[in-house]
């Protein structure tokens, strides 16, 4: 994948249409943010034949599970991780996103300090030192 020349503007006009819209499982949930930024940066959907197979937390699972989990079904589809210390703007990443360690995929926005995440009522940002993971994009 190699991103358009035009890219940090093409994030900048994603992340703001994405600021208010709400989290909805298989509609608009991390993994989909994550493949929709992929997307808009390179022209390649890599959740492609995922797309409308799932609109549960159990669903999504379901689909995961093959790949072994989440954090190997990203390498799977976007390639070799990279040190999160290392995720530019762009970059996708698996984040803690609250208490419990929980891992959610995120987009660094276009501070390169940030992840872009959906949450209840639109994007949340979260501090990039919370990365567990990332993967280089383009």
């Amino acid at each position: 994948m190699t991103r358009f020349e035009d890219w940090p503007s093409r994030l900048h006009t994603f992340l703001e249409a994405a600021r208010g819209r709400p989290f909805s499982w298989g509609r608009w949930d991390c993994c989909i943010l994550a493949a929709d930024a992929v997307q808009v940066l390179t022209g390649t959907d890599p959740l492609a034949p995922f797309r409308g197979r799932y609109r549960s937390a159990r669903g999504a699972a379901r689909l995961l599970k093959p790949l072994g989990g989440l954090a190997n079904g990203c390498t799977a589809l976007l390639g070799a991780p990279i040190a999160p210390l290392l995720a530019q703007r762009g970059d996708i990443v698996l984040i803690e996103d609250g208490p419990g360690g929980r891992l959610a995929c995120g987009v660094v926005d276009l501070t390169g300090r940030a992840v872009a995440c959906p949450g209840e009522a639109g994007l949340v940002s979260l501090p990039l030192a919370r990365a567990r993971h990332a993967w280089r994009i383009g």
